[in-house]
């Protein structure tokens, strides 16, 4: 039971405030309110809602201010900005408990909750939806309780927690039949429809999206016709029919892009990608999977922005505040020397004439030193803001890189899968490898803080289980095991070194286990002396032919290796004792130049 404990305060805006005022500023909260709420644009409608807080503020109405906070919070979800989001409904919820207002309290909950589903922490996402439920329930608000149990059913549908998720819909859809809330009605249809999509009754799949999208278009609710709309179209394209599944997925797409709903921008793009594939377009597959990568960016480039804009902040803030004591530093050394002067007046007319000559000098001195600490202060600033754009670009160049890597990847799946060949199809599955442990180090650089060297035992374990993944076999029992150094390695030493794990351990993979069904993989690196570091890559299998030398063996694979060593100015020792056993020493490349 949640037991508030309320103090009454008085408000000191209103008292300044005439009753006249009050009455016009609590019309104008109202107006920018409802203006936000009847426009579905997140972006459009935030102005509205930041209005309106605005007001509230001067009014000093905490229920105000926690419906502000809320429709703000509302607003940055349309627009995929989820951690604004999270931090203003929290803000709400804590208006709401300090004026003891338990809908409100509860209503903030079943946001909370269903902002981090949207950020995929479904841990939290649950809590905080349970939480919803018990204050809802406690007060008997039955309609705030469907609704919490229509996004608990979410939460379950995500988590393939099917039957959970049909029971909270079906419990859901009763109460709002009930009390004839066809927009609710139209949310839990459609929520439906998806758990029949996911366990393949695509007849009930298509009925129940087929409703929800005829409510919510009434309503004029875009944004989950856009969800269904693209689910629609997957669920077409499971049972084969393409045409409908691309005039669908059209759809989908150019509702997003009037609506800006960057998320399902990068969604319906994802699904023409497929669907032009399966058809043989493949310039159109390209096109659509071009986008997609596109609004994946503009989604993850919105925080970088974010970032910069508040080391911005901070940095005028901190000028201001130094600028401020300089101030009062000048003023109080202005006092003393007014204080000294009357005093020295008093006393002798000389010293008077001689202060006088002293503070002439002193403030010619503040300002030269004034002139200069401006000056010292703007190559400051100067510098870092061409700091941070410099890592920024660095940043965005590092996932520009990652990104056409993948692109390339994709195109290259797109292509194999016309091809029946199966030595081509191996070739095409190997470049894709090799392209992965490249991406995968531009990817790591781009989500560091340091740029230029990554963190190579994150790099060998995601790197092996992504092999391991491509490998793996009911049939056979292959393991791996680690014993990496925890050390940071340049991005020339990395990249080699990537690629080098991948030949052996694909290798490995593939032909050191042909005649049994169990077998194990290890790799380990140390650290030597000075920057010097030694990687072994053994296997238990059925070992290396006879007599083979690396300088003049056949396999690609192995060549490749010998020539990434050379790069890495290293060398490589091979053994074929119970397995195979290949010991690579080498510099890390940047601190060998040193």
């Amino acid at each position: 039971m949640i037991i508030c404990y309320c103090v009454t305060s008085i408000n000191a805006n209103t008292v300044k405030l005439s009753e006249k005022q009050i009455d016009e500023l609590n019309i104008e909260y109202e107006k920018a309110l409802l203006q936000a709420i009847s426009i579905t644009n997140g972006q459009k409608s935030l102005a509205y809602s930041l209005e309106a807080l605005r007001i509230a503020i001067v009014l000093e109405d905490n229920l105000k201010i926690a419906q502000s906070y809320n429709e703000i919070s509302l607003d940055y979800e349309k627009t995929g900005d989820l951690s604004n989001a999270l931090q203003y409904v929290i803000m709400a919820a804590k208006k709401y408990e300090e004026i003891c207002m338990s809908e409100g309290i509860g209503m903030a909950y079943n946001r909370i909750g269903s902002i981090y589903l949207l950020q995929g922490n479904r841990d939290l996402a649950i809590l905080y939806m349970n939480k919803a439920l018990s204050v809802h329930k406690q007060m008997g608000a039955y309609n705030s309780y469907a609704d919490d149990l229509n996004n608990l059913g979410e939460i379950y549908r995500l988590n393939n927690q099917y039957r959970l998720a049909l029971q909270n819909f079906s419990e859901a859809n009763v109460f709002f039949r009930q009390n004839n809330d066809s927009i609710n009605l139209g949310y839990v249809s459609g929520n439906i429809g998806l758990v029949y999509a996911a366990i393949d009754q695509m007849d009930s799949a298509n009925f129940y999206l087929s409703v929800a999208t005829k409510i919510l278009n009434r309503k004029g609710d875009s944004y989950p016709i856009a969800v269904y709309l693209t689910e629609t179209a997957n669920i077409y394209l499971k049972q084969g029919n393409t045409n409908a599944a691309l005039e669908k997925a059209k759809e989908a797409l150019a509702l997003s892009k009037r609506e800006n709903y960057k998320e399902q921008i990068r969604d319906a793009n994802k699904l023409l990608s497929d669907i032009y594939a399966l058809r043989s377009d493949y310039e159109k597959a390209f096109g659509a999977l071009n986008d997609y990568y596109n609004a994946k960016d503009s989604i993850s480039n919105s925080k970088i922005i974010s970032d910069m804009a508040e080391i911005r902040a901070d940095y005028e803030v901190s000028k201001k505040e130094t600028e401020i004591k300089s101030l009062q530093a000048i003023n109080t050394l202005r006092n003393r020397i007014s204080f000294g002067l009357g005093v020295g007046f008093l006393l002798v007319t000389l010293l008077t004439i001689i202060l006088v000559r002293m503070n002439k000098k002193v403030r010619i001195t503040n300002s030269l030193l004034t002139i200069q600490k401006a000056e010292v202060e703007q190559k400051n600033e100067i510098i870092r803001t061409a700091l941070i754009e410099k890592e920024t670009l660095l940043k965005e160049i590092h996932h520009r890189v990652k990104n056409n890597l993948q692109i390339i990847s994709s195109l290259l799946n797109l292509q194999s899968q016309n091809v029946t060949d199966k030595k081509a199809i191996e070739a095409f599955s190997e470049s894709q490898r090799r392209l992965h442990s490249i991406a995968l180090v531009h990817q790591k650089l781009y989500q560091n803080e340091n740029l230029a060297r990554i963190n190579i035992k994150e790099y060998f374990e995601d790197l092996v289980e992504t092999i391991y993944q491509s490998f793996y076999s009911k049939v056979k029992s292959i393991s791996y095991r680690l014993n990496i150094a925890d050390v940071n390695l340049d991005v020339d030493t990395a990249v080699p070194l990537g690629l080098v794990i991948n030949e052996l351990v694909t290798n490995a993979f593939k032909y050191a286990f042909n005649k049994v069904n169990e077998g194990a993989i290890s790799i380990t690196l140390n650290k030597e002396e000075g920057h010097s570091y030694s990687l072994i890559v053994k296997d238990n299998g059925c070992g290396l032919p006879e007599n083979l030398t690396m300088n003049e063996t056949e396999s690609l694979g192995l060549k490749l290796v010998n020539i990434l060593v050379r790069q890495l100015e290293g060398t490589i020792d091979v053994k074929s004792n119970n397995g195979a056993e290949f010991t690579i020493h080498f510099v890390d490349v940047i601190q060998s130049k040193f």
